[in-house]
């Protein structure tokens, strides 16, 4: 269809173009007549883009329809953009052609050589186009400002004025183009609203993770994040042509991954390393593990066991942090977990007559002291139920694979501030709820450490899928939007809002509002559907009447731009499209695209849970 379209446009215009340029000739004034004689075919196609583009326009605003109208389909949109694809190819062509001619004069080689530099030039001119416009398109999208609503898709032009370039989060496919891959710049945070098995990992995070240039932490449930774009992120692998050279980091605790090409990327990390009691910070460092050690249960009216097995757990981290009878090597959370759940209990109170004797938390001072006095203190039914709480929420720490993995530090999270470091987070999704406290705490502790560091040239991208495992985080309900000054991008990925109303109840629309942009697809509830269908806005809806002079068009009301059943159906899973909301009022309507059809093989490896496999 756009190949038939092109030829009719051309057709046209070769036709038209002699009788347009003696038109100019005969009517303009005798000092132009003659240049505008010779620019008549370039003057002709660029009236005849500039027709196309207006009457796509305008079509697809003057619509009595509920939806945008026929030109908002996908079928239109192809129409669309195929004709102003060769629209502008030809009008680049013919002005190209003409400077040519009165260069080099005309010859055979002077079409060639045209048409061969228009190809060059096409996507320079389509971003140039798609951003001078942009004021005219504000404007006259204000034109029903104070009837209701002037709610739309982002069209052609917008697509045009956005495309993806290193450094910025890619989104997806165009619909009027295929071939033309839409990003979008912000230096806020994303989320993306998605069921499960509804393609995120290969349409939206290995596709930015091949081409992301900052650091990232990525939490990768099965490991298939790391197994494709491990290597690539890296210093490459077989059959790799661009890797990005970064230092990555996988820690596996329960061995997921088990390709050998990774086994040299496979770290450990003790959180209880990079503690310095002489620091200024050292107890709110302290805090910091233990509040990512306990998820507080977001429907509990009374928080009190809970806060207190944080106390408890505060003051075994730093009993075993500066206690001299505990060994270098033996400092880590195992510990921690091994004395709480000793026989005797934790050791709240020193026994002087003990071989050798022990030293309690009640001589430390600092922290260890406070938590010996709080569960002393609490009685002997509630000191009970304040050590069980910290047992239950670190039974995680029995985990052979969790002890190994958390014993020793081959890293600092500081190095994600060099702009160059990639760590992995894997995890099986059977052991999400179990070990979901592992994800919690790293999430937990590479933001401090990012905060702590230099604003680099990217931003440090947490791509947190399974977001919901995380529970409750302090940092991000308080300062959520502090974060993307420090040079952090958050992009947790949810399957729907009320993920995000049950963590954060109070002030879950200020979480969402920190984000700049909304990428959504496969929704499955109506909660969402409308609560996004309301997001996206109201649009002034035309009806065609017939007057004494004739018909004309006039105001029959408002609507949404898309119902929640529409929006819902316009992005589902077996459509292959997204919606993307952005903060500026851009809505964007997507093709969602698979890593391996955006990129050459050289770009990733191969995924190996495509054969069935994840060795």
């Amino acid at each position: 269809m756009g190949l038939i379209l092109a030829i009719a446009i051309g057709f046209a215009w070769y036709s038209l173009s002699d009788p347009f340029s003696l038109f100019l000739y005969q009517h303009a004034p005798a000092v132009y007549a003659r240049q505008l004689y010779s620019n008549g075919p370039v003057i002709l196609g660029g009236l005849m883009l500039c027709g196309l583009v207006a009457a796509a326009g305008l079509q697809s605003a003057m619509t009595n329809q509920r939806t945008a109208g026929m030109w908002q389909s996908a079928p239109g949109r192809r129409i669309i953009g195929w004709a102003a694809h060769w629209a502008a190819f030809i009008v680049l062509a013919a002005s190209i052609g003409m400077a040519l001619q009165a260069v080099i004069g005309g010859n055979p080689l002077t079409a060639g050589m045209a048409a061969l530099f228009a190809q060059g030039a096409l996507r320079p001119f389509k971003i140039l186009l798609g951003r001078a416009t942009r004021p005219l398109r504000w404007f006259l999208a204000g034109r029903h400002v104070g009837l209701g609503g002037t709610a739309s898709f982002s069209g052609l032009l917008d697509e045009w004025a956005n495309p993806w370039r290193p450094g910025q989060v890619l989104l997806g496919a165009s619909l009027y183009d295929p071939k033309w891959i839409v990003g979008f710049s912000d230096d806020r945070h994303v989320c993306t609203i998605a069921t499960s098995r509804a393609g995120k990992g290969r349409s939206v995070i290995i596709p930015n993770l091949i081409t992301w240039q900052g650091s990232a932490l990525v939490i990768d449930p099965k490991g298939q994040n790391a197994l494709v774009t491990a290597l690539a992120r890296g210093k490459g692998g077989e059959g790799l042509t661009q890797p990005l050279g970064q230092t990555v980091r996988i820690l596996d605790p329960l061995g997921e991954i088990r390709d050998p090409r990774l086994q040299d990327c496979k770290a450990r990390f003790n959180p209880l390393a990079g503690l310095d009691a002489s620091a200024d910070d050292y107890v709110e460092r302290v805090e910091l593990i233990a509040d990512a050690l306990v998820v507080p249960d977001t429907k509990a009216k009374d928080n009190f066991f809970d806060t207190s097995a944080r106390v408890m757990l505060s003051g075994l981290i730093d009993y075993v942090v500066m206690s001299p009878d505990i060994p270098n090597e033996d400092k880590h959370l195992g510990t921690v977990r091994d004395l709480l759940i000793h026989p005797d209990g934790p050791p709240l109170e020193s026994d002087p007559k003990a071989d050798p004797p022990v030293r309690g938390m009640d001589e430390m001072g600092g922290l260890a002291q406070a938590a010996a006095s709080l569960v002393l203190q609490a009685g002997k039914n509630a000191r009970g139920d304040v050590i069980a709480t910290a047992i239950s929420h670190t039974k995680w720490l029995d985990s052979v694979g969790m002890r190994r993995t958390l014993a020793a530090s081959d890293f600092s999270l500081h190095d994600l501030n060099n702009g160059a470091t990639t760590i992995y987070l894997v995890l099986p999704p059977q052991y999400l709820d179990i070990h979901g406290r592992f994800l919690r705490l790293f999430v937990n502790l590479a933001l401090h450490a990012t905060a702590e560091g230099r604003k680099g040239r990217h931003a440090t991208l947490f791509l947190l899928d399974e977001f919901y495992a995380l529970g409750r985080l302090q940092q991000l309900s308080k300062a959520a939007g502090l974060m993307a000054g420090y040079g952090v991008k958050l992009w947790p990925m949810i399957q729907n809002l009320g993920q995000i109303q049950e963590l954060y109840p109070q002030n879950w629309e200020t979480f969402m509002g920190n984000a700049g942009m909304w990428q959504v697809f496969a929704m499955n509830d109506q909660t969402t559907a409308r609560y996004l269908s309301e997001r996206l806005g109201k649009r002034v809806l035309w009806r065609k009447m017939r007057g004494a002079e004739g018909y004309d068009w006039e105001l029959a009301g408002t609507a949404n731009l898309r119902d929640a059943q529409e929006l819902a159906r316009a992005t589902s899973r077996a459509s292959g499209n997204m919606a993307v909301f952005t903060e500026t009022g851009e809505a964007f309507l997507l093709r969602r695209t698979p890593y391996d059809k955006l990129f050459p093989r050289g770009r990733y490896m191969p995924d190996p849970f495509e054969n069935g496999s994840s060795q």
